[in-house]
């Protein structure tokens, strides 16, 4: 008789560690997944803002020594941060320029409405910057020039040569 009354005990001890453990449970794996969404959002960003200075600044105009334009990347960001991100919101971007090198920058809020004053989620540690940078080249301008300076080096050495010999 003992060893019902045992049995029955300890199946009630179960159930009520079990109503504990599982909501804890699911809440860290939520805050998991939650953290992989934020990782994505924050490499996705951040490659889309390298992407908008590249683009920048191998943009070719009628003129060979352009500098890069940052109303122009603006304008590009537009269709670059469409609807790419998750959980994703009040997105701002700003684009400034330095001579040659155009820098890409901004932050966005990744916490949705459902969690907004979750006590698991404050809102102020999910917001996230991103940047990105690039510097006008023209390789094929470098190359014309260095074929440019061999040539110039070579007629030199002619030169040179034929007034010593």
């Amino acid at each position: 008789m003992n060893r019902k009354i045992t049995h029955q005990r300890t199946g009630a001890y179960m159930t009520v560690e079990a109503s504990f453990i599982v909501p804890a449970v699911l809440c860290i794996l939520l805050i998991v997944i939650y953290c992989c969404f934020y990782q994505y959002d924050r490499s996705c960003l951040d490659m889309d803002a390298y992407i908008l200075c590249l683009r920048e600044s191998h943009r070719k105009d009628a003129s060979l020594w352009r500098a890069p334009q940052a109303s122009k990347v603006k304008e590009a960001s537009g269709k670059m941060f469409e609807n790419k991100y998750f959980l994703i919101s009040d997105l701002d971007m700003q684009a400034k320029t330095k001579g040659r090198e155009i820098r890409c920058y901004g932050s966005a809020d990744v916490c949705p409405e459902g969690f907004r004053g979750f006590y698991l989620m404050p809102e102020d540690i999910w917001s996230l910057r991103y940047a990105g940078r690039a510097t006008q080249t023209d390789p094929a301008l470098r190359l014309r020039r260095l074929r440019r300076l061999l040539y110039l080096k070579n007629e030199v050495e002619k030169k040179l040569q034929d007034s010593r010999g």
